[in-house]
This record gives C-alpha cells, sequence and structure tokens, in this order.
C-alpha cells in the first residue's frame, strides 16, 4: 500500500481506499476467525494478515475484536444476503443475476465468507443465532419477493441462489437461462 507523500512523480500518492481497506480487514477477521477460533488473534494478526494498520484498523472499526466480527457478520447479511437497500432495489426490479453477480464479486473479496458462514450455523457455534437471524430474514425476503411459493419450494430457491453464489465457475449465460426457467 503506497505511504501518501512518498510516491516520486505527480505528487502526493492517494491516500488508501476505504472500501480496499473495509474488504481486507473484514476479510482477515474471517479468516482469523475461521482458522484460529472465536478470538484467538490479536489485532496485531489483524493488522499483518489485512495488510492494513492498526491504527486505520481502529479508526475506520475501533478496537473490540467482538465488534469487528459482528460487523462482518452484518456485512454478510446486507451483502450476501441481499439484506441492504441497494440490493433491496435489485430484487424489486427482479434483477437476481445481477445480485449473483454483485455478491461472487464480494466472495472474491473475502473467501472465507462461505466457510464462516457454513461454521457458524451448526448447532453450538458462536455466531448460530446471528447467522440463522439472517437465514430467517432472507427467507422472508424470498417469501414476500414470490409470494405464491410454497415453504419447500422457497427452501429450495434459497438454496440454489446461495449455490450460485459459491459457484463462480458457473457460466453468466447459464445462470441466466437457469434462473428464466425457475423464477
Amino acid at each position: 500500500m503506497p505511504t501518501p507523500g512518498l510516491v516520486s512523480g505527480s505528487g502526493p500518492a492517494p491516500g488508501p481506499n476505504k472500501d480496499d481497506l473495509f474488504w481486507k480487514v473484514l476479510d482477515a477477521v474471517i479468516r482469523l476467525e475461521c482458522t484460529r477460533g472465536h478470538l484467538k488473534w490479536k489485532m496485531t494478526d489483524l493488522s499483518r494478515m489485512s495488510g492494513v494498520t492498526r491504527t486505520l484498523i481502529y479508526y475506520y472499526f475501533g478496537k473490540s475484536k467482538l465488534e469487528l466480527v459482528k460487523a462482518a457478520i452484518r456485512v454478510i447479511g446486507g451483502e450476501f444476503f441481499g439484506l441492504d437497500p441497494a440490493r433491496h432495489s435489485l430484487w424489486e426490479r427482479k434483477d437476481f443475476v445481477q445480485s449473483i453477480l454483485l455478491t461472487r464479486e464480494l466472495f472474491k473479496k473475502a473467501p472465507y465468507v462461505g466457510i464462516f458462514y457454513l461454521t457458524q450455523r451448526q448447532d453450538g457455534a458462536v455466531f448460530q443465532r446471528d447467522i440463522t437471524d439472517l437465514e430467517r430474514r432472507y427467507l422472508k425476503r424470498l417469501e414476500k419477493t414470490f409470494p405464491r411459493a410454497r415453504t419447500d419450494q422457497i427452501h429450495l430457491l434459497f438454496a440454489t441462489l446461495l449455490g450460485l453464489i459459491f459457484m463462480p465457475e458457473l457460466e453468466l449465460s447459464s445462470i441466466t437461462e437457469y434462473l428464466k426457467k425457475s423464477i
């Protein structure tokens, strides 16, 4: 990451992009939770793994490791389960393909999200309640979007959409064709 003022040429180097910092930290938090265990890591580990200084982490996220993990869960809900307002707008327009593609791009930035999600939804997991709450809200979103669908169809749709996100090798044309036939 360039340090402002240390790059020669056209003046000071641009500062770090807040979005890039956010995703680096989010990915590292989730990765540390998955590989080291619940809060069994230090802010120094987070800084080293993310490539973001502790000062910037503290500035943007605070000093609480637990709050960092909770922020990651909120992002999973908003971005990966489509519960944020921008994603809601895509759903209202029935633009599921775009929603899936956006989520896939985010999955590239934080690949451990899938592992975190699957491990934390298990019985007895530290964040099981948070994850199952996200699932419940997502299922309600699906029910609202597809009011004539039966409960088993909603659950099948949930699994299908999740699979389309976690299977990046699947071509866009295949996704589009499948969704046109299924939805």
